[in-house]
């Protein structure tokens, strides 16, 4: 529930996928018709990723280069939101820099809080300087709510070579949830914190020199409760044990051999890894 949860910002293009038990229209359903060469990468619960290290679960939404999904990390074992690309080269170009934005950002909040630079905000154009010392006791009681990169490679399907980012898992967006009260918004306290916790990822990342642009309610997410990510990473984890009981099928040493060489050139194109 939002009462019981901050918000974050992200820096991606996604709408929530439906529940089973809500209505559905054109909008809440990717283009089927984009599953195609240079489109979208036709993921099937279940499905490995990245040498089998994420087994993906279940579709948390799309938007327009891409499409979201619930996968458990096998390694780190935590469940983890993977963002699959489109493939055409348009899409690869603007997912690279989109992890190169990420990165910095992810350097950048590392280092504040290490060394915290509270100040900060105070020193942004056109800034009130009231309203940048609330930010700025914001960005002190914590690390700011901005979404975080945990990995990103490239996997290879018969659709092309999709770009994956991999993040943490979030709630439901601020889109969703003003669905949910049919659009007459949300109680005043937590339109206060959504505010102060936007106020200051903003500014965070302004601090470093980057402007969003795409500020909407798609791109402001929940962030689950302890009892909701306790659920979320059981239902993950189903998926990844789903594939350790799997026997393996059996395949011809050309085939084999063919695999080895996919496994080898998606490494090949893999950039970072999860820091340790």
């Amino acid at each position: 529930s939002l009462a019981a949860s901050a918000s974050c910002i992200a820096i991606t293009r996604t709408r929530m996928a439906p529940s089973s038990n809500e209505s559905s229209d054109e909008s809440d359903v990717e283009d089927k018709r984009d599953y195609r060469r240079g489109g979208y990468h036709p993921v099937e619960p279940g499905e490995p990723f990245h040498a089998s290290r994420y087994i993906a679960a279940r579709k948390l939404g799309w938007g327009h280069f891409s499409t979201v999904w619930l996968a458990w990390d096998r390694r780190e074992e935590r469940p983890v939101a993977l963002k699959v690309q489109k493939s055409a080269a348009r899409y690869s170009e603007t997912a690279r820099d989109e992890i190169k934005l990420l990165k910095q950002v992810r350097e950048a909040l590392a280092h504040r809080r290490l060394e915290p630079r509270s100040d900060q905000p105070a020193a942004i154009e056109g800034v009130d300087a009231a309203a940048a010392a609330v930010v700025a006791a914001q960005l002190s009681a914590g690390p700011p709510k901005v979404v975080t990169l945990l990995d990103h490679f490239v996997h290879r399907g018969r659709h092309g070579a999709h770009q994956v980012m991999c993040f943490e898992v979030l709630g439901a967006s601020l889109l969703h949830l003003l669905k949910a009260t049919s659009y007459r918004g949300l109680p005043l306290p937590e339109v206060r914190r959504l505010s102060r916790d936007l106020l200051a990822a903003l500014a965070a990342i302004h601090a470093e020199g980057i402007i969003h642009t795409d500020v909407k309610p798609e791109n402001v997410l929940a962030v689950p409760s302890a009892v909701e990510h306790a659920a979320i990473a059981a239902e993950a984890r189903r998926a990844g044990d789903g594939l350790a009981a799997r026997p393996p099928r059996p395949r011809s040493p050309a085939a084999a051999g063919a695999a080895g060489a996919r496994t080898a050139a998606a490494a090949a194109g893999d950039g970072a890894r999860v820091p340790r």
